[in-house]
């Protein structure tokens, strides 16, 4: 069984947490919100037939808590989900920071993918075509989810699941061309 650890990344109080347990227990309670430095939810699940055991972790939302202090769950993730919410503008572009420091501990090799968050919402503050177009200067798929009637939020971890395995397997491919190429080599010396 493969395990994968993703995080939930962005500012505070777009819902972040609430996609976990979306995704983990398929629940909602829009009366609750604790904002958390950090916090984990996990769950077995089988994605194309395959079980796999997934760790979702949200981060505090403030820019400077969540890369300086938390650096670690950056590091450690397999992969990054960077959220905003389409009802709140700064949510949005606060996330080139996010991105810019991500990469900084990470480097180009980390997948991630840009969710819009709340898209149940009818006060859309950023257009889809504004995130699709931001996810395109990241190199990056993008989604539109909802945390409260759960839309596309299985589909967001189902997709990260397959990026993450095909980025696997492109890596273990890669090796087993370098291990073979340098078995084919046979050494040999020019005496003079």
């Amino acid at each position: 069984m493969d395990q994968w650890s993703i995080l939930l990344s962005g500012s505070e109080g777009i819902g972040k947490k609430a996609l976990a347990v979306q995704f983990t227990m398929q629940n909602f309670d829009e009366t609750y919100y604790d904002p958390t430095l950090e916090e984990g939810y996990r769950k077995q699940w089988v994605v194309d037939n395959q079980t796999c055991l997934v760790y979702a972790t949200t981060t505090v939302g403030e820019i400077e808590n969540a890369v300086y202090n938390h650096w670690q769950s950056i590091y450690r993730a397999d992969g990054i989900f960077l959220v905003y919410s389409i009802s709140y503008r700064p949510s949005f572009d606060q996330l080139r920071a996010f991105w810019q420091e991500i990469r900084r501990i990470r480097g180009d090799n980390i997948p991630l993918i840009l969710l819009a968050n709340k898209c149940d919402l009818l006060d859309h503050e950023i257009s889809t075509t504004e995130g699709a177009a931001l996810a395109s200067q990241f190199g990056c798929p993008f989604l539109e989810v909802s945390a409260k009637t759960g839309l596309n939020v299985d589909r967001a971890f189902a997709d990260f699941i397959r990026l993450l395995r095909q980025q696997k397997a492109d890596a273990t491919k890669g090796s087993d061309v370098t291990v073979r190429a340098a078995k084919g080599r046979t050494r040999s010396c020019v005496v003079l």
